[in-house]
């Protein structure tokens, strides 16, 4: 099956046409891309794909609400909606390890040194409080400096310079764990952040297990066949090979700077703490890429998040009642 973001982006367009909307006019970064998402979704009671064609200050098309439909996620993993649940847990059950591939689109184009400027990018600010031009949709890749244990996940990137951003790590998690383990030994941890990509991909990163789970591979579990990976260019990391964008990185010892406020999922403000810094070493893409933008708070964010908190939920309660049939976690 096709693992890029463009194949599933045509399967949709044929598909149900009606829920794809690109908005062809210039559209100011700050608050209009979400005021626009909000609106259809409140008011409209609409749930389209959005892909803003023009966003003022930058080159890159962005994309949003990808994930906003049960139907569009359940198409993602090849699944019927009612029947997303068992599919999820199949691909926990019977993962399919990554493999490494040598001529990847996602670098078609390599920016580094003086050539990295984060400030090319969309800078998206989601809420009125927030702090500053936020990244949302960036999935991190990283390694155990201590064992062969792998994590992958969503971690909220604050654009703080031409090379820099701040990054939100939740306590006891295991990317937390990870620069924690380098950190003790003062050195940096090497981390890439894939932006723009296929709906499984984003499913399987958001799998909740123990440490020897390896999102990579229910990733593959979801997409039937193993992720397509490529090895990045300043680090032994591999990262998605059909993702639009990809940020070599590594996260600083003993560095840490404000960030914050953020609007959260929970409708609330988040206020400013001390966050870890990261310092971009590359960042790599397709020659037209795409960016990818997460709506937080709203159905692009919950939509992603329900299913696999079901499945976790349902294999915890399963240990118990082994007669339990489904869980629902129902989104708004």
């Amino acid at each position: 099956m096709s693992q890029d973001l463009r194949s599933y982006l045509e399967s949709i367009k044929q598909a149900h046409p009606d829920e794809f909307l690109a908005i062809s006019r210039e559209v100011d970064p700050a608050y209009e891309i979400t005021a626009i998402t909000v609106k259809l979704e409140h008011e409209a009671k609409l749930r389209p794909i959005l892909l803003f064609e023009k966003v003022k200050g930058t080159q890159f098309p962005v994309l949003t609400n990808l994930h906003a439909g049960r139907t569009r996620l359940a198409a993602a993993i090849h699944a019927k909606p009612e029947q997303m649940q068992q599919a999820y847990l199949r691909a926990m059950e019977k993962p399919i390890a990554p493999k490494v591939i040598a001529d990847a689109p996602v670098q078609e184009v390599i920016c580094t040194g003086d050539e990295i400027n984060l400030y090319d990018l969309p800078q998206i600010r989601h809420h009125q409080e927030d702090a500053g031009a936020y990244i949302t949709a960036a999935i991190s890749f990283a390694k155990d400096p201590n064992s062969d244990s792998w994590n992958c996940a969503y971690n909220r990137l604050m654009i703080q310079g031409r090379d820099t951003t701040s990054i939100h790590l939740t306590l006891a998690k295991h990317l937390w764990e990870f620069q924690r383990a380098a950190e003790s030994h003062g050195k940096a941890l090497p981390v890439a952040f894939a932006i723009g990509v296929h709906p499984a991909i984003a499913l399987g990163c958001l799998a909740i297990g123990s440490i020897d789970e390896d999102e990579r591979a229910i990733m593959g579990g979801l997409l039937g066949e193993p992720l397509e990976s490529v090895q990045c260019l300043t680090s032994n990391l591999l990262v998605p090979a059909h993702a639009e964008m990809i940020i070599e990185a590594e996260i600083l010892p003993h560095a840490r700077t404000p960030e914050g406020p953020f609007g959260e999922f929970t409708g609330y403000s988040l206020g400013e703490r001390q966050r870890e810094v990261v310092k971009a070493l590359a960042i790599t893409h397709r020659q037209d890429a795409i960016f990818q933008d997460i709506t937080v708070g709203h159905l692009d964010h919950l939509m992603l998040s329900t299913t696999p908190i079901e499945a976790n939920l349902y294999r915890a309660v399963r240990a118990m009642v082994p007669t339990v049939k489904a869980v629902r976690v129902p989104a708004p």
